[in-house]
Parts: C-alpha cells; structure tokens; sequence
C-alpha cells in the first residue's frame, strides 16, 4: 500500500484549494469512490479511539487529524486542500463512535485486560472476564 501511494505521488496534477463542499454526491455519480472510502476507512479511528480515550477525544483527533493531513498535501503540493475529504473523514469518525455507542446500548461493556488490551464483552456474560 505505501509502495501505491509513494508512486501515486509522481502523478499528482492538481494542486491548490477545493472549497466546494456539495461535490459528494457529483462524486459519487462521476464514479469516484473516494468520499466512500474516506468514510469506511475512519470507522475504525472513531470506534476504538472512542472506546480506548472517550468520545469527545476521537472527535478531536479525527478532525485535527484530518484538517493535518490534508494542510500537508497543500503545503508540500501533494494534492488539493479538500474540505470534502475533511467532512468524510470526520464522517467515518462519528459512524465509528455511533457503532460503539450502539453496542454499549445493547448491553456490551469494555473489560480490560493485562498489556493495555481489552475486550468487548455484553453485560451477562461474566465468564468472559
């Protein structure tokens, strides 16, 4: 994967600032699964930042995370400054801590364990622990 986006870096053609924050659906209709993936892949970031650190932390690095990486491929010419990425990214992060938050509605709790691990684990079930 770092091989694809290291070559990818020799063929970025735009450069500058994309501000149009409607573009998600004419993306989508072009084609362009990008938004989509932006989304599915920070899922993960929302839901174990939130259930490792708290919801109001997962929301912070998921914005000031996305606001970096996309100040960095502006800055250093990597691509265009996408306000479109940056609320997908924050998409993916708030699916991710509604996930968690509908789990523990449903009676799931964390259980930690020796080394920083822990577990997710309903309410009834002590065996687990």
């Amino acid at each position: 994967m770092l091989c694809m986006v290291l070559k990818s870096w020799n063929n970025v053609t735009a450069w500058g600032i994309n501000l149009d924050i409607a573009g998600f659906l004419d993306e989508l209709m072009a084609g362009s699964i990008t938004p989509v993936l932006n989304i599915v892949l920070l899922i993960p970031v929302g839901f174990f930042l939130a259930s490792c650190r708290g919801a109001r932390f997962a929301v912070i690095i998921g914005v000031s995370g996305s606001i970096l990486v996309e100040s960095l491929e502006f800055v250093f010419h990597l691509g265009v400054l996408d306000v479109l990425d940056i609320c997908t990214n924050v998409m993916g992060v708030l699916i991710g801590i509604g996930c968690l938050s509908a789990m523990r509605w449903m009676g799931f709790r964390r259980v930690d364990i020796d080394g920083g691990h822990f577990y997710l684990v309903r309410r009834h079930d002590s065996s687990a622990i």
